[in-house]
């Protein structure tokens, strides 16, 4: 990326890069890859639909948080189309949500589905062209939300020019270029991704989405397996993860860790060069919303010995800073943001609101901030925006919000009921207090002030924990959370537990234990007394809801066929369409009832009023049916992956005596062949090299003659899955029911395309039938991802 690119516009640019390097990877994400080419073909068919719905005028898309490649793609057709886009983040209270789409009229609202039903990737035609460019850097690309002074978030309108600025300064900063790999954890709707994004997109590096599903605790193995070159961590999941590293990590392409939006000091420096290399760059970036890239410093151990704290560096290019009589940072740049959505604009200088001075080598160091505004969790929030949220609400007189660490605490005297509840509709969901304190009075100070600083500490909010493990794990729940107020009964999730904590609690619980504690059993036992005593019955591994995939949208929930555990279904979790829930159990044929049971129990419990769509394969197919039943009306779909319905097939139907048997096994094995062999012609280059490592032992088995022999002429072909349904009892169902039957059946399968569940689906009953074979494999890619569109017609939500 060059200077003279700065006068063009972030489409302009993208499309350039797609022409360069087509082929190279673009965005790799749990796996999953697509190219340059790929994402600007995408984009560009939503673009003209853009232009055609909405003019040339600066009209704001707003996008709803969805799974990749479909929120990103939609990013990129809003740059492409003039668009200024903006990323709602998950969460929103449905208050806040309606109050920012109003604020934004007559903007348009894309979810995952639009921008696939438009933007599909494999789409050729008109969308091959790049629409023209009829604007230049000033028009606006973005808007951030972010805390202001309206009792919510203001919106920031950035700029193309500001945009391919913060890229172009990036490139200097860290050399990224082809062949790099940015990460990108931050979420769309923090200003803290452009830099990731654009920065790596428009100088031709790939980005790296980390899946937060996974936890800190598969930080490593991700910055490992993806050779991820450059990194942007949170500092606060930066701690935690070193602090979980018992052995330094040795990242082979790891170069240059950026770390910025909160204090840095010098030992996390320290801590990061002993654990992940001591060649490794540690850039500070001082940047904001509303001016960009401010200063930054590459942190060296020879500029620290005087001072605690990492100084936020020396101003950018382009960026004058200049400290005021005040001590306050001010900012001059023709490459600040323009403005707030619908207020003034900024013109060319901005107040940071932080303090600061230079010191003899020009370095900026940061004192503080000037109001009342704190980073909280990589957020500037001001506390007064809270408190008077929290005050205009009846029948609340005085209340005082402070931070503490990375949480936000308010106080309240005589809190009405509800209150908390009503607050959380009304903030986005960094800006709401973690715990509220109910007061009989505030304290104040002689000069008739809140006396902060003498405000209590938060209650403990559970029982007292009982001593041994229950006590360790209590103060692992407080460690992890930041807390110092649960008890040995409160929710691990209810008091704001997220994915990465989960993975970090996880581990942390393992160590303690000596023993394997997956993440999913925090689902099911998420307080220290419920852990305690799963650890101490030995029932850590028996089961309960999972996620497998993250989402938006009503979830899906996978049942296994007996004995197996939902890890059965591979990838189809990551191909399926919005939040993915397993049920971690082992169990047999005879135990239908008893389990259907269990997790109709559980999903009552942990959602009262949640709808599901439920998905079985085989045997999982009669689990799903049964749990459907007992959940009734909060099912809106079961689908059933090759499941025989009970006594759709007997023992007269496969039983053809024994040499008729044997060379029914035999037809299935060569049918199996012929499959996977039609499969292997139509993959190409990586594809087929990925498939052949994934699978070619048991092609090289099926190839064998010994293998064949063996199955032909030795022997039986019991088909005991089938039997065993035979003897299986259930009932009618009067919901939505769609059967998926594979191409190449069992040997003795009937033909009947609704595999006799016609005879117990008393409401809309549909089904299809897709090339596979009853084998794991069609769980894993490339199968995955016909099988996942399958599983959504059946819920009515793809076409």
């Amino acid at each position: 990326m060059a200077r003279a690119d700065l006068e063009g516009t972030v489409g302009e640019r993208f499309a350039a890069v797609a022409a360069l390097c087509p082929d190279a990877p673009a965005l790799v994400s749990d796996g999953r890859s697509w190219s340059y080419a790929a994402l600007n073909r995408a984009a560009n068919a939503l673009a003209w639909r853009l232009l055609a719905e909405l003019g040339d005028g600066e009209i704001p898309v707003i996008l709803e948080p969805a799974p990749d490649p479909w929120m990103l793609v939609g990013v990129l057709a809003a740059c492409k189309a003039g668009k200024p886009f903006t990323a709602l983040a998950e969460g929103l209270g449905d208050e806040l949500k309606a109050a920012l789409v109003r604020e934004l009229r007559p903007g348009l609202t894309l979810d995952a589905a639009v921008i696939q039903q438009v933007g599909a990737i494999e789409q050729v035609g008109r969308e091959d062209r790049n629409p023209p460019t009829a604007f230049g850097p000033e028009r606006a690309v973005s808007i951030v939300y972010t805390s202001g002074s309206t009792a919510r978030p203001k919106g920031v309108v950035r700029t193309h020019g500001n945009l391919l600025h913060r890229a172009w300064i990036y490139r200097g900063h860290s050399g990224v270029g082809p062949g790099d790999v940015q990460a990108l954890m931050a979420p769309l709707s923090h200003v803290g991704a452009e830099s990731d994004l654009f920065g790596a997109w428009l100088n031709g590096a790939t980005v790296s989405r980390y899946p937060a599903s996974r936890g800190v605790g598969g930080v490593a193995r991700w910055l490992v397996e993806d050779r991820v070159a450059l990194w942007h961590p949170p500092v606060g999941l930066l701690r935690r993860f070193l602090g979980l590293l018992e052995e330094p990590l040795d990242p082979p392409a790891l170069r240059l860790v950026a770390l910025g939006g909160e204090t840095i000091y010098w030992s996390d420096v320290r801590a990061l060069r002993a654990k992940l290399g001591a060649g490794i760059a540690v850039l500070h970036r001082y940047s904001s919303s509303e001016a960009g890239n401010i200063a930054a410093l590459e942190a060296r151990a020879e500029l620290g010995p005087n001072s605690a704290v990492v100084p936020a560096g020396f101003p950018c290019d382009d960026k004058q800073v200049r400290i005021s009589e005040q001590g306050e940072a001010i900012v001059s740049s023709r490459y600040l943001a323009r403005g707030y959505w619908g207020g003034p604009d900024f013109g060319e200088e901005y107040a940071t609101g932080d303090l600061g001075r230079f010191d003899a080598e020009g370095r900026l160091h940061l004192l503080g901030r000037k109001d009342r505004r704190v980073k909280v969790r990589g957020y500037l929030v001001d506390l007064a925006e809270v408190e008077g949220v929290i005050l205009a609400e009846p029948g609340v007189a005085e209340a005082a919000v402070i931070a503490a660490g990375d949480r936000l605490l308010a106080y309240v005297v005589r809190p009405p009921q509800g209150l908390e509840a009503r607050v959380a509709a009304k903030l986005a969901p960094w800006m709401r207090p973690d715990a509220y304190v109910a007061l009989d009075e505030m304290p104040l100070t002689a000069t008739g002030k809140v006396d902060r600083r003498s405000l209590p500490e938060p209650a403990a909010r559970g029982a007292a924990p009982a001593a041994g493990l229950e006590h360790q794990l209590t103060a692992l729940w407080r460690s992890v959370l930041e807390r110092d107020d649960l008890g040995a009964d409160d929710d691990f999730f209810a008091l704001g537990g997220d994915s990465l904590r989960a993975g970090e609690l996880a581990v942390r619980i393992s160590r303690l234990v000596e023993r394997e504690v997956p993440v999913s059993a925090l689902f099911w036992a998420p307080t220290p007394r419920a852990m305690s005593q799963a650890v101490t019955d030995g029932a850590i591994h028996e089961g309960g809801l999972a996620p497998l995939a993250d989402g938006e949208g009503e979830p899906w929930l996978l049942l296994p066929p007996p004995p197996e555990a939902t890890t059965w279904y591979r990838d189809l979790p990551k191909a399926l369409r919005g939040p993915v829930y397993g049920f971690h159990v082992r169990w047999t044929q005879t135990e239908i009832h008893a389990v259907a049971a269990k997790i109709a129990s559980e999903l009552d419990a942990r959602w009262p009023r949640r709808r599901f769509s439920l998905a079985g394969y085989s045997f999982g197919g009669n689990l799903a049916f049964e749990a459907a039943r007992l959940l009734d009306d909060r099912v809106s779909a079961v689908v059933l992956i090759d499941s025989h319905a009970p006594g759709f097939v007997t023992g007269r139907e496969i039983d053809h005596g024994v040499v008729g048997n044997r060379l029914a096994v035999y037809r299935h094995t060569l049918n199996c062949w012929r499959f996977e062999a039609r499969t292997w012609r139509r993959l190409q280059g990586k594809a087929r090299r990925e498939w052949a490592r994934s699978y070619g032992a048991e092609l090289r088995n099926r190839l064998d003659w010994r293998f064949i022999l063996r199955k032909a002429l030795v022997e039986k072909p019991a088909p005991r899955a089938a039997l065993g349904v035979r003897h299986h009892d259930t009932g009618r169902y009067a919901g939505r029911t769609h059967v998926v039957r594979f191409s190449h059946p069992y040997p003795g399968t009937p033909a009947d395309p609704y595999l006799g569940w016609g005879r117990w689906a008393e409401g809309p009953l549909t089904a299809e039938t897709i090339p596979g074979i009853h084998l794991p494999l069609m769980f894993q890619a490339p199968w995955a991802e016909p099988l996942a569109r399958a599983l959504e017609r059946g819920r009515g939500d793809a076409a």
